[in-house]
């Protein structure tokens, strides 16, 4: 049996039981892992986990209320007077114990399971080798951005008998974060889809985010595969280690999968040949039809055909607010607010500029987070890089891009202190036919701007 049991949690490391009714056997099963009061289910195990702004601790009586089975919690919660004969797994550590817990489930499942990171399309290629494998497996996925220290184990912890393949986005933005969760995970494929400046807030250069990144290679299980970017100089320079497969993919260089864009239309959208055959791409950006290159590989060593391949990747679709395309009242909008640094938004512009829209182009860019000491020059570099689009305006939200605005002396940039004096300057700008593109890092939600709009 590969669910979740009760001896599960006996194998925690420092784990103590109290209150534990004598009834409880080894192979009871738990109905699931809970480290939310809101979303806590009946019978499932609420694990207190405690941060720098919250603590789950506080919140047991609360999941107890709503059926929870047990909780796990640390010692400092006894030693505040909580004693109630309520049963309760006591450790050293909530987050630890959880991480432990979900690489022991994970051991159970001898199926193929792709772990992946980079600093670019990581989410996105995730999305796409998951549909692709969605037609002949049942897969599990990293949802949404649940891919840190918690969001991982909580996926590999929903890991069942019923899946066949799993895909395990992995993100990092401290050292030694994805050598962790690619220890929890124990993937037995890998995928890193590029190495650029991003997190440089907490990695000293751009070798040490290298670093960071290629560690998920070494930690491929031996007879597993690694997919490797040959258009990535720092990671196809990866050395492969005995025991461990290749698959090469790239759009500028020979490799396994080799692709190439023939034709991009006014929507971005690529018609993309990957040996030779012919896919025609749904969702727009250039940087797609490299994150299509990467998934074909997957899929293509796991024994897909590329006519299997094409007909998956011409029903693929965006996720939300990644380069997300809607129509408001003949304004065609550019959602890609869901995260930004120097290489995407580079290859934003890029995407905008190959779609030669028929009437204007409106840029509305906010503060690209944790570039480090050098924030204040990449920014000003993309604020350069946007003029040189020549668009009608641009947009600025966020205190770093203000600061680069004061850098540069073109009317076309308009400063704004909140979304909603952004949406007021564009509602006196726009028009039926023009393209408005939203980018920024995730902390500044440039998309609330068309809450206002």
């Amino acid at each position: 049996m590969n669910e979740l049991t009760l001896r599960d949690f006996s194998r925690l490391s420092s784990s103590v039981w109290m209150n534990r009714p004598s009834s409880w056997q080894g192979d009871r099963a738990i109905a699931g892992i809970s480290t939310d009061t809101r979303s806590l289910k009946k019978n499932q195990v609420f694990f207190a986990l405690s941060g720098n702004r919250f603590d789950g601790h506080r919140f047991v009586d609360i999941a107890f209320e709503r059926g929870a089975l047990f909780c796990v919690v640390q010692e400092e919660f006894l030693s505040a007077g909580n004693t109630e004969a309520r049963p309760l797994m006591v450790v050293d550590n909530t987050l630890t114990a959880l991480q432990q817990l979900a690489a022991i489930h994970r051991q159970k499942f001898n199926i193929p399971l792709l772990a992946l990171t980079g600093s670019n399309g990581k989410t996105s290629t995730k999305e796409m080798v998951a549909h692709i494998l969605g037609g002949k497996y049942r897969v599990l996925k990293t949802e949404g951005n649940l891919n840190n220290h918690i969001g991982c184990p909580l996926t590999l912890l929903n890991l069942n008998e019923h899946h066949q393949a799993a895909v395990i986005e992995l993100g990092s933005n401290h050292p030694g974060e994805i050598g962790l969760l690619a220890d929890i995970s124990q993937p037995n494929m890998a995928l890193i889809t590029n190495i650029g400046r991003v997190h440089m807030a907490y990695f000293k250069s751009l070798q040490e985010v290298a670093e960071e990144k290629l560690s998920l290679f070494e930690r491929v299980k031996k007879e597993g595969t690694i997919y490797q970017n040959l258009d990535d100089p720092m990671v196809s320079a990866y050395r492969l280690q005995s025991g461990v497969k290749r698959v090469t993919y790239a759009l500028n260089r020979d490799a396994d999968l080799r692709g190439k864009i023939r034709h991009v239309n006014v929507f971005g959208q690529a018609l993309l040949e990957i040996n030779g055959y012919r896919i025609e791409l749904q969702v727009p950006g250039i940087h797609m039809a490299q994150n299509a290159v990467a998934a074909s590989a997957v899929a293509f060593s796991m024994g897909f055909t590329l006519p299997e391949i094409a007909e998956a990747l011409h029903d693929f679709r965006a996720s939300r607010q990644r380069m997300e395309i809607s129509e408001r009242d003949g304004l065609r909008i550019i959602n890609d607010a869901y995260n930004a640094n120097p290489v995407s938004m580079k290859a934003a512009f890029t995407t905008i500029s190959n779609m030669k829209p028929a009437g204007r182009i409106f840029l509305v860019l906010g503060d690209m987070l944790e570039l480090g000491e050098k924030s204040a020059q990449w920014h000003g570099q993309v604020l350069r890089e946007a003029l040189d689009m020549n668009p009608e305006a641009i947009v600025l939200l966020g205190d770093q891009m203000r600061r680069a605005a004061e850098q540069e002396s073109s009317p076309k940039i308009i400063p704004c202190r909140s979304h909603q004096e952004a949406a007021s300057r564009l509602k006196e700008m726009l028009k039926q036919g023009d393209l408005l593109l939203l980018k920024g890092s995730r902390g500044i939600a440039v998309e609330k701007i068309l809450d206002y709009l």
